[in-house]
């Protein structure tokens, strides 16, 4: 799980209109908020999929118990790497400390916190301890998964109370990860394990309350990409991510890093051997003797 309870927050007095941070000294009123007073509706600083600064939107925030916590996160959260550009365990460095554990998502697929650090809402118990990160494309097209799950149905998936226990939790999630990433990756064919899985995970993990509100959510659970399945709602309605809008943005981005590195090769290339043409000249036009012929 996430982040201790007393992580500070600039949140907006007023939503505004655009999501995106001016760089002007406009009048945006902040006030600093703990995360355990963060509520659903609240605007934060965070990350957009360019990994742009952006007032992202609160979704869903909740505890989950006491725990080991290294700074404010737990070993196993996910947080952005810069040097990668992936997403990776948090790892056991800053203070240990046991506290309170908070799981936040907002709009952005990243949230900052005080200390600057990008952070994800996952961590292992969702994908397993044995996946240790995570490549930039998976996981936009996980959290914005997930951002569909949330708004189809509501935010009570981030709450701990929604959960029997977490031994069941731990051991059924990565199921639901893996499925729901065969299925954003092949909507068309790899859906069928999710509904399949959701089945599973709905009868052995939730409450009674969540389940009934998963099943009025997802009242065509079991037939994949079907409008109320869940297949339909993590796809975005039967659409790949790398056909939405930030996956297109995300292959443009790559493709033009394609071009440059292969325009860069090619120009290297074409000066390696214009110089050997070069210095094949400059040989012809010395004698054997070393003299200048004319």
């Amino acid at each position: 799980t996430l982040q201790r309870s007393a992580s500070y927050f600039e949140a907006l007095e007023d939503k505004p209109a655009s999501q995106e941070i001016s760089s002007g000294d406009g009048e945006t009123k902040y006030s600093i908020k703990t995360l355990n007073t963060l509520q659903v509706g609240d605007v934060v600083e965070g990350l957009d999929a360019k990994k742009k600064s952006s007032l992202c939107t609160v979704e869903a925030v909740g505890m989950f118990g006491r725990g080991t916590l290294y700074g404010n996160y737990t070993e196993d959260h996910f947080v952005l790497d810069p040097a990668s550009g992936n997403v990776v365990m948090h790892g056991a460095f800053g203070q240990n400390t046991t506290e309170d554990k908070y799981e936040l998502l907002t709009s952005c697929p990243l949230g900052v916190d005080e200390s600057g650090t990008a952070f994800t809402p996952l961590d292992s118990d969702f994908c397993g301890d044995y996946q240790k990160g995570m490549s930039w494309s998976n996981y936009l097209a996980l959290h914005a998964a997930i951002l569909r799950v949330v708004r189809a149905s509501g935010p009570y998936w981030f709450e701990g109370k929604s959960y029997k226990d977490d031994k069941n939790l731990k051991e059924f999630s990565p199921l639901m990860c893996k499925a729901m990433l065969s299925c954003l990756n092949n909507p068309k064919d790899k859906c069928q394990e999710l509904e399949d899985v959701s089945e599973i995970f709905i009868e052995n993990v939730l409450t009674s309350d969540a389940t009934q509100a998963t099943r009025k959510a997802f009242p065509k659970i079991g037939s994949p990409q079907e409008e109320g399945s869940v297949s339909f709602v993590v796809s975005g309605g039967g659409t790949s991510f790398h056909q939405t809008p930030a996956g297109i943005g995300l292959l443009t981005v790559s493709s033009l890093l394609i071009i440059l590195i292969i325009a860069s090769g090619l120009f290297l290339v074409k000066r390696k051997r214009t110089i050997s043409k070069l210095d094949s000249n400059e040989e012809l036009e010395c004698s054997e003797d070393g003299d200048r012929i004319i």
